[in-house]
């Protein structure tokens, strides 16, 4: 309803775009985020076409935690390490992770909650 039209979803949406030419992804979901089932979604389709895909979840979260502290600065950190790794970027993360934002942040699959 907020995009207008079910054509305008379907257009936006990241399942319905993901092919081999996909390059390798990372997303942030809030666990309480009412979209999380499209990330995950999004993430086994990609998985399938053999292409990397980091999944962050942040406990007790909703949709956009990612755009408030501490939670800007342990993902704009995770973001660089990852596009570091890819090499879209060369050196170090710019951003220190901050002492206390990574410990409720999690990669999907992973038993261990603290990310580092």
């Amino acid at each position: 309803e907020r995009l207008g039209s079910e054509k305008m979803a379907l257009k936006i949406s990241p399942n319905h775009h993901l092919d081999e030419s996909v390059p390798p992804m990372i997303m942030f979901f809030g666990l309480d985020d009412r979209l999380i089932e499209y990330a995950y979604t999004t993430s086994k389709q990609a998985k399938k076409l053999n292409i990397e895909v980091q999944l962050w979840i942040a406990e007790g979260q909703v949709h956009a935690f990612f755009n408030r502290p501490p939670w800007k600065e342990s993902t704009l950190y995770l973001t660089d390490k990852f596009l570091i790794e890819n090499r879209y970027l060369k050196g170090e993360p710019l951003i220190a992770m901050p002492e206390d934002g990574a410990m409720e942040l999690y990669r999907a699959g992973r038993t261990v909650k603290n990310p580092l």
